[in-house]
Parts: structure tokens; C-alpha cells; sequence
């Protein structure tokens, strides 16, 4: 039975908190899924300005490369599950399996993955309405600090985020920003 692990910065994690994922018509476990408990986000949440250093590494353009290989990867290659190659063949009939769906859909669905991640820069132009992404810089700026635009951009989350002060602030930045590219 395949295994699938919990992803932390970048690294597979198998939990000892599980999930049996059954078979849609013969109910016999397929895969069993790690769980990621409150305990374990906190600790990855203490973590995340150090990974938010490791991914300002890259810039823009690497990360879009990145995701352009991601899809062709995704799409065409045997990839690693739990010490196992998984073909997208496999992928299919283990999701066809686990979720009921006709292979063909399924087949829809890894081509749509892959659609997005190999057009992530188009996507991207359409979130920031065609952002020059070289200003990259600017939107990491420290009194930045409430544009959700990029890589993470805080490290708690709060159940009043945003609320009428910040928004309006947040908004009136946005403004900013974009009397600054009208004006390049």
C-alpha cells in the first residue's frame, strides 16, 4: 500500500497520524495519507521565515522555469511515492480509484494540473493584472506588509485578517503602486 507524506519546506514527512484512503467500490485500503495536526503547523509556522528566505532566493523567472518543468514532469514522468515510481498511467487508476471517477476524467484532470503549472506566468498576469514582475523588490518591502501578492507573506494567521482598517490601507497601496507603474 502506497504511503503519501506530509510536505514541510520541501521535504517529505511521514506522520504517524494517518488516514486510510479506500478503494470507491471494493472499500480495500489503496494509500494511506499523512495528517498534519495543529502541533505540527505551528512548528512549520515557527519555520517560516526561514523558508521564505530560502524561496527569495529564486527569482521570479526560476520560479516560473519551475514550474513549467513541475508540469512537464507531472504530465510525462514516472515520479517518486513513497520510495516507488508512480507513472501518470498509475496516478490515473489510483485517483479513478480513490474518487470514482472515470479514468478519462481523471486523465482531464492531470492534463488541467499540468495546464497550470506550465501557464503559471499567464496566471500570474491574470492575479496582478499584467504586474510588471520585475518589482519584485518593492512588493517584498518591510512596511509592506498586508499585500498578499507573492511568496509568504505572514508568519500567524489571525480570523480578522483583513478588517476595515487594514483593507483600506491595503487598497490605498495598491493605488500607489499603480500610479507608480503608470508614471514609469
Amino acid at each position: 500500500m502506497v504511503h503519501i507524506p506530509i510536505l514541510r519546506a520541501g521535504h517529505t514527512y511521514k506522520s504517524l497520524d494517518v488516514v486510510e484512503v479506500p478503494n470507491f467500490k471494493t472499500g480495500a485500503s489503496v494509500a494511506l495519507v499523512s495528517q498534519a495536526n495543529r502541533g505540527l503547523i505551528a512548528k512549520d509556522f515557527g519555520q517560516a521565515k526561514k523558508n521564505k528566505h530560502a524561496l527569495q532566493a529564486f527569482t521570479v523567472s526560476q520560479l516560473l522555469t519551475m514550474c513549467k518543468k513541475a508540469a512537464d514532469l507531472f504530465m510525462h514522468a514516472d515520479l517518486p511515492i513513497d520510495g516507488e515510481p508512480q507513472s501518470p498511467d498509475d496516478y490515473i487508476r489510483q485517483l479513478s480509484s480513490t474518487t470514482g471517477m472515470s479514468e478519462a476524467l481523471c486523465r482531464k484532470n492531470l492534463a488541467k494540473i499540468g495546464l497550470v503549472l506550465d501557464e503559471m506566468e499567464a496566471v500570474i498576469g491574470g492575479l496582478t493584472r499584467g504586474l510588471d514582475l520585475s518589482i519584485q523588490k518593492l512588493l517584498a518591502a518591510p512596511n509592506i506588509d498586508r499585500l498578499n501578492l507573492g511568496l509568504i507573506t505572514t508568519s500567524k494567521i489571525s480570523w480578522d485578517q483583513p478588517h476595515e482598517g487594514n483593507l483600506f490601507e491595503h487598497l490605498y497601496r495598491q493605488r500607489a503602486f499603480q500610479s507608480i507603474i503608470d508614471n514609469r
